[in-house]
């Protein structure tokens, strides 16, 4: 299920991945029958942006339909948290996106004292939740959106 370096468009380069453990994961996960799961990220080689864009895949089997609490709990969680911080150079809103799988969901959150931004698709298909994240331009939410379809389609 894992996004393949073919699979990544552009420049970019595997930087890091693992099994993830109960100890990364928040006590909800935990208590919704998380089961195992695996995490992926790219980094775009790029000399012009310091800070590189990033792709982040990441990966959780859950016992039973907690897969698809796991979409709301992700999505709504970070705009509520988001929300909440009642930072005024921190921005979020929910972005439409097709479905996905049998939940899904998108958000955008950006800082305006840096003009960096993120951008989040969670879906979930067959018991397994997915989050893929991209930070930089809406180009990088497209392909967000491309790869998250690519995972979405290797779940049996």
């Amino acid at each position: 299920m894992v996004l393949q370096p073919s699979e990544i468009p552009g420049n970019f380069t595997l930087v890091t991945k693992h099994e993830r453990s109960a100890s990364e994961l928040s006590e909800w996960a935990l208590g919704h029958g998380w089961k195992e799961g695996y995490s992926v990220v790219y980094q775009k080689n790029d000399p012009n942006s310091p800070s590189g864009t990033i792709i982040r895949q990441n990966i959780s089997v859950y016992a039973g339909e907690n897969a698809t609490l796991a979409v709301s709990d992700t999505i709504d969680g970070l705009f509520a948290w988001i929300k909440e911080e009642n930072d005024t150079n921190m921005s979020v809103e929910k972005l439409s996106i097709p479905s996905i799988g049998d939940a899904s969901g998108s958000l955008k959150y950006a800082d305006k004292r840096d003009n960096t931004g993120m951008y989040v698709i969670a879906f979930a298909k067959n018991g397994v939740f997915q989050d893929i994240e991209t930070n930089g331009t809406a180009e990088d939410y497209e392909t967000a959106q491309q790869l998250a379809t690519i995972a979405a389609a290797k779940i049996r």
